[in-house]
């Protein structure tokens, strides 16, 4: 019976149809029309936040793909300049090894006379 009335009021008959209707219903009938208009509600409200959670979690999962680029990005960089500080440190050591090596010949032509190309005239 409840069905019926529901589906009165949704092809919009007459209200004094379904007022008369509605009053020949007993409470027991009533109170079930009632709880089926609760449970459509609540199904209704259930799926409106389960829609709602879905574009959330979806959010989130946008967030955390977005957290984990910016992490590899950030790795990536934080490499790229420990790279960087070796190759300058390497470039400086060799700079530092190129002066040694001069100061080393200067200090040995200094010791050392310098050798000529031809053997000195002893008569």
């Amino acid at each position: 019976e409840s069905y019926a009335i529901e589906a009165a009021r949704r092809m919009q008959l007459p209200n004094n149809v379904l007022n008369r209707a509605d009053v020949l219903l007993d409470d027991e009938s009533r109170r079930l029309i009632a709880l089926q208009q609760k449970l459509e509600e609540e199904t209704e409200k259930a799926r409106q936040l389960q829609i709602q959670l879905q574009h959330e979690a979806s959010l989130l999962l946008q967030q955390k793909k977005s957290a984990e680029d910016s992490q590899r990005q950030l790795e990536l960089e934080i490499k790229q300049l420990r790279e960087g500080q070796t190759e300058q440190y390497l470039k400086d050591l060799k700079a530092r090894e190129r002066q040694l090596e001069l100061l080393l010949r200067q200090a040995e032509e200094m010791v050392l006379p310098p050798t000529s190309g031809s053997i000195p005239d002893s008569t």
